[in-house]
């Protein structure tokens, strides 16, 4: 079903000159573009959406954790994930990964009979071993640390229950945060999948409470190749969405507060590396490392020229914001001269 921004119809915008504007494919339709990508508070006020709804699916899923995170388990159950991932993601599968978390869904298989038929069988078939091993290192006793469900779920709605009351969101935590987006080019051969689960094993165990989720859910079997969003065209051409934090205390220092953004920093510095020497490097803006390198193309891609011009545009001089949405002070300028303005 592709992004959010991929399903959005229309817009009703007040822009900063005060104007309410209503942006889709007809109207404002350069608005209509940035809006569904580049930053939708960027460009003005947002005051409503119409969004493309979509008939309820049936939803075969797999639910795979093990009781505490395990080295050598979660380097084993990566390794089959990235050897596995380009399948899973042409056969429809997306979800939500951790050092010893799988959740993953797909709306497409009509039942598990058809759905164990393919790339998903190796991850069956590790957990299946590993709930055995742990059975027999009970002694006998018959209690498994390990969970295993494969289950149909006959709409998104109802899995969403089940998996909100296992894995519940927190929020109002102070913490930083740092992404990365992980191009297909790196899953096509045997050494690039090892140096990303290298990478992906260092990234995890830098931040003081290990917490890397991989987000299975790069759009990568809905391209745009007209062009009609303006997400960073990295999202296309991805299959991982990773994201690191490091919380800080509520009486922290500010010091303190910098050293947890340095340490997030340097958690991704390894996956940027990696994703730079096969020529990408992108991360979602929304949950990035806010002192990221080169952050224009990071977020943006190439795709930053015009949505400045935009946001100038929209801003009804090309010089000014009437005063919104401007930051006065900062390392950058962060008037209309950027997109980070907000």
């Amino acid at each position: 079903m592709g992004l959010g921004a991929d399903r959005v119809l229309e817009f009703q915008v007040v822009t900063p000159d005060g104007q309410l504007r209503t942006a889709n494919e007809c109207q404002n339709s350069d608005l209509f573009w940035a809006l569904r990508g580049g930053g939708g508070g960027t460009f003005g006020v947002v005051l409503s959406a119409t969004v493309l709804a979509s008939p309820p699916v049936k939803l075969q899923t797999l639910i795979l954790s093990w009781s505490s995170p395990n080295a050598t388990r979660t380097k084993e159950a990566w390794t089959i994930f990235t050897d596995t991932s380009v399948q899973l993601a042409e056969e429809g599968w997306g979800g939500y990964v951790m050092a010893n978390v799988f959740v993953l869904i797909n709306p497409k298989f009509g039942s598990w009979d058809d759905a164990k038929a393919g790339g998903i069988r190796r991850l069956v078939e590790w957990g299946q071993r590993i709930q055995l091993e742990d059975q027999e290192g009970s002694q006998g006793k018959g209690k498994s640390v390990t969970t295993l469900i494969m289950k149909e779920f006959p709409s998104w709605m109802s899995f969403f229950e089940v998996f909100t009351s296992r894995f519940v969101a927190s929020v109002g935590k102070n913490l930083a945060l740092a992404s990365r987006l992980i191009p297909t080019s790196l899953f096509q051969t045997s050494e690039t999948r090892t140096s990303l689960v290298n990478a992906l094993l260092e990234a995890n165990s830098v931040p003081t409470h290990p917490s890397l989720i991989i987000l299975f859910t790069a759009p990568y079997s809905t391209p745009d190749i007209q062009r009609k969003t303006s997400v960073h065209p990295a999202w296309r051409e991805s299959l991982y969405h990773i994201t690191v934090v490091e919380p800080w205390a509520w009486n922290a220092t500010k010091r303190e507060m910098e050293e947890a953004y340095e340490t997030v920093g340097r958690s991704v510095d390894g996956l940027r590396r990696l994703t730079s020497e096969v020529g990408a490097g992108a991360a979602y803006v929304n949950e990035a490392d806010v002192y990221e390198p080169d952050w224009e193309s990071a977020f943006w891609g190439n795709n930053y020229p015009r949505l400045l011009e935009i946001k100038r545009k929209s801003f009804g001089r090309p010089n000014a914001d009437h005063g919104v949405f401007g930051c006065q002070s900062g390392s950058r300028n962060r008037r209309t001269n950027d997109l980070a303005a907000t």
